[in-house]
């Protein structure tokens, strides 16, 4: 692990935080090319960015294009980390698992295979759940008495979460990046195995696995490699640069200044352009919206929309037809959707999750607008809320359903078993309740045919 400090010495960017002494900041914003301009932008005495070594070069670099000092600590595992044979099957799964999966569909489908077929609970991370739902169910995987014994979890599981852990156990190497499907990066690999026995917890040391052996060779593989340093960062078009860009071309709505952006700009060899499209996309489907200012439609292209959900879409348009009005209220069906209880399978659960996220967007907007035009903003806290308890009381649910389902498996293959056993005494073919010999039956399917 690396600590990098870096120093203000410059007073370049827009936003100034006089209160805040320092600011660390999570190196997934590099990782993953995201939110550099927190890097750049908010000037502090100094930014503390942990990670791995992979981000070293990138910021050095960052920093001497901004004519600030780095310092570099290079701290080391206080623990041991190995490599382990394959688990081959969850029965022999121990407590203080975690079992990492990359989607949140395949992770609700292990919970529900791991407590069908063993006697563990489980709890479960993934990036769609609400960050306090995601606190509550690692107390529940931390707490020996919870019974959640075992952790369903994504890549999620690395981002602000301390967790007992003593084996890592990856049920695939392979994620979807959001356009095709790719293999684990030896930086990937490497951040979540190493969540295994770490120090300060139960485990004096750590184990990482895989499922069969071929993905087990795999990690093998990858955990000899050196970490490759990252080598840009990602950087978008601050909002006073596509402001300037309209004022000399009046005649292009937003979308097209966007995508002038997206196929004319030319970046350094340290920089790449963020992903535009879903930016376009948004902007397009806000040209529908009359009298929606300037600035509100930057606020909307910038706001953390999934533009791949239809439903997320037409709430987001929603929102942006209160805006000329100086009035954006909660819809009644989002209102109502939450007064509903507790999810009772995967589709409810769904629904909440995505609920939230629209509060999330609502409460987002109200920040950037004002809460005096987003009305219903304390409302939506409340809500959001009350929506992270839902869910995991649903999560709960979930596990008791598939314990029912289990016990009513049990009886019926008990009962199968006791009729079995009745025609084998009985010898005949006769079994309780039966109007037919074997002999007797035969004969009526003749006189059928």
């Amino acid at each position: 692990m690396v600590v990098i400090y870096r120093h203000i010495i410059s007073s370049r960017g827009t936003q100034v935080f006089h209160d805040v002494h320092y600011a660390r900041i999570a190196t997934e914003m590099l990782v993953f090319g995201k939110y550099i301009y927190i890097y750049i932008y908010i000037l502090t005495k100094n930014k503390h960015l942990c990670g791995d070594p992979s981000i070293v070069d990138i910021v050095e670099d960052l920093c001497a294009s901004t004519g600030d000092n780095v310092t570099v600590n290079y701290y080391h595992r206080k623990t041991d980390l190995s490599l382990s044979p394959p688990l081959k099957n969850f029965t022999k799964l121990r407590r203080g698992d975690a079992v990492i999966a990359f989607s949140r569909k395949r992770i609700i489908k292990l919970k529900r295979l791991i407590e069908e077929k063993t006697d563990w609970k489980c709890a479960v991370v993934y990036g769609a759940l609400p960050p306090e739902t995601r606190k509550k169910q690692a107390l529940l995987f931390n707490d020996p008495s919870s019974g959640y014994d075992i952790l369903i979890a994504s890549d999620a599981i690395g981002m602000g979460l301390n967790l007992n852990i003593g084996r890592v156990i990856f049920s695939a190497v392979e994620k979807f990046d959001g356009e095709a499907f790719r293999s684990l990066t030896t930086s990937e690999v490497k951040q979540i195995g190493g969540r295994a026995g770490r120090y300060g917890t139960e485990f004096s040391e750590g184990y990482v696995t895989a499922m069969d052996k071929n993905d087990v060779k795999h990690l093998k593989a990858l955990w000899k490699n050196d970490i490759t340093p990252i080598k840009k960062a990602c950087v978008q078009p601050p909002n006073f640069l596509i402001t300037t860009v309209s004022n000399l071309r009046p005649d292009k709505s937003l979308s097209k200044i966007l995508q002038f952006f997206k196929d004319h700009v030319v970046l350094s060899e340290s920089y790449f352009l963020t992903e535009m499209d879903s930016r376009i996309h948004i902007a397009e489907s806000l040209e529908e919206v009359p009298d929606l200012s300037w600035s509100d439609q930057l606020y909307f292209q910038a706001a953390p929309i999934f533009t791949r959900d239809p439903e997320v879409m037409e709430a987001a348009r929603h929102f942006a037809r209160g805006c000329p009005k100086n009035l954006v209220e909660l819809p009644r069906e989002m209102i109502s959707c939450a007064k509903k209880g507790p999810p009772r399978n995967d589709e409810d659960l769904l629904k909440l999750e995505r609920l939230y996220k629209l509060l999330e967007i609502y409460v987002w907007l109200s920040q950037k607008i004002g809460e005096e035009v987003f009305v219903d903003v304390e409302l939506a806290r409340d809500m959001m809320e009350n929506i992270s308890e839902l869910i995991s009381q649903g999560l709960a649910l979930l596990s008791k359903s598939t314990k029912a389902r289990m016990k009513a498996g049990e009886k019926r293959r008990k009962r199968q078993q006791q009729k079995q056993q009745q025609i084998h005494q009985n010898g005949d073919g006769k079994a309780k309740g039966n109007k037919y010999t074997n002999k007797q039956r035969g004969s009526k399917n003749r006189f059928r045919k």
